[in-house]
């Protein structure tokens, strides 16, 4: 009986501990990433080559295009089934967007999509703080 008590005792540690973890991966998207390759597969659209995620903690971003164009949205980050991270524009347009996370560490975020005709990965380098060109 005691070693029950013990366990519902430790039940809500391990649930916080879980959802730490989930967090934790989460905030590690917080900052500034760059685009270093993109495979894109049944369309000439890719972001290209230089542009600059900015992802700001409380789910905003924006995306400064190397041609200096930006972009304003919100993500968030998923871990269901399967991590993902969702992308919208806060313009108003229905542009949605669900990209699964393949590799994140403290510096490189690789990005795997599917939108049916279009598909593949997109490999983005953190920068360091102050480097990004949204600020």
């Amino acid at each position: 009986m005691k070693s029950l008590k013990k366990i519902c005792l430790m039940l809500p540690a391990v649930a916080l501990m879980l959802i730490s973890c989930v967090a934790d991966e989460s905030d590690m998207i917080v900052g500034s990433w760059k685009v270093v390759k993109s495979e894109i597969h049944g369309s000439d659209f890719s972001p290209s080559i230089g542009d600059v995620f900015n992802f700001h903690t409380g789910g905003n971003y924006s995306v400064i295009e190397a041609d200096g164009s930006k972009s304003y949205g919100i993500w968030e980050y998923r871990n269901e089934n399967g991590r993902s991270l969702s992308l919208s524009t806060d313009d108003g347009d229905a542009n949605y967007a669900v990209y699964e996370i393949q590799t994140l560490t403290s510096q490189t975020l690789v990005l795997g999509f599917d939108f049916g005709l279009m598909y593949g990965t997109y490999t983005l380098e953190r920068l360091l703080d102050g480097n990004s060109r949204d600020r």
